[in-house]
């Protein structure tokens, strides 16, 4: 609709309404009921057009607030690998071994999410925490072995595998994070309830259904949900686009090793996400 001219057509209707007094009557300055009606319906045209708008812009604001969230977190555990000998955190204690590289704590929430923090007492205060670490990151050792830590040279395709996903009733203890290094943090495989190594299906995915697998919990922005991948890019991704589990057999291999090409390497019990070469999705939670 062109603003300007449905503007124009109202004025003109109404300088039509004025009221027409007899001559020789007194006329008194101010609005006829009828301009006045058709004033306020000009209000209620711009509140109309402006309103959804002003909305719009304020979902695009907190969308990029998260990604931002991501991006800090990203630099903060890169930081936390180059410190440690490559070794990346406990996935289950991952927001206590990276805390003293996040200047701003603030950065563990997404604007959108509705988790509030929860004062136990003067040495208990739980901050929502709005994404939770890649569980299978765990397992992933380098090639001498590793330690019990994960080893981010054990990641075959760093730019394809998920490090970092968005979760939902999740809060972490910050007022002792310095001794909470390998429980408290939430994580999970896409699939399986999320755990903070404490509490079993506690944290809640907000990703949507990642895999088409049926998982818990819409996700947290329109259609999809903003991922850190473990070479700290962040993208968003539809859920059906990233694929849930446990590591893949092979980089080949399909998710639950439907579709593998070679389906003698593809023997991860189910259920197993898809191998970092599977052309089928964007993302995935193996890390091989």
């Amino acid at each position: 609709m062109n603003i300007a001219k449905s503007l124009a057509t109202i004025s003109g209707n109404v300088k039509k309404l004025r009221v027409q007094r007899p001559r020789g009557t007194i006329q008194h300055d101010g609005f006829a009921i009828q301009e006045l009606v058709v004033v306020l319906g000009i209000i209620s045209i711009i509140t109309a057009i402006l309103v959804p708008a002003f909305f719009k812009i304020q979902q695009r604001n907190r969308e990029a607030d998260c990604v931002s969230n991501l991006h800090k977190l990203g630099e903060a555990i890169s930081q936390y690998v180059a410190d440690n000998d490559e070794q990346l955190p406990v996935p289950t204690g991952w927001v206590g071994s990276v805390t003293a590289y996040v200047a701003d704590i603030t950065a563990y929430r997404c604007p959108i999410d509705k988790t509030r923090f929860l004062n136990v007492s003067r040495n208990k205060v739980y901050l929502p925490v709005s994404y939770g670490m890649n569980i299978n990151i765990l397992n992933a050792k380098n090639a001498s072995g590793g330690s019990f830590a994960p080893s981010s040279d054990g990641i075959e395709d760093p730019a394809s595998t998920v490090l970092l996903f968005e979760c939902g009733n999740s809060r972490v203890n910050f007022s002792n994070h310095k001794t909470n290094l390998t429980l408290g943090s939430p994580a999970g495989d896409g699939f399986l309830p999320m755990t903070d190594g404490i509490r079993e299906d506690a944290p809640e995915y907000s990703t949507g259904d990642i895999g088409s697998r049926g998982s818990d919990g819409s996700p947290r922005h329109t259609d999809g949900s903003n991922f850190l991948a473990a070479d700290y890019h962040v993208k968003w991704v539809r859920p059906e686009r990233v694929s849930s589990g446990s590591t893949a057999s092979d980089v080949d291999c399909g998710q639950d090793n439907i579709g593998s090409p070679n389906s003698s390497n593809c023997t991860a019990a189910f259920p197993s996400a898809a191998g970092t070469r599977c052309p089928s999705f964007t993302l995935t939670f193996s890390t091989r």
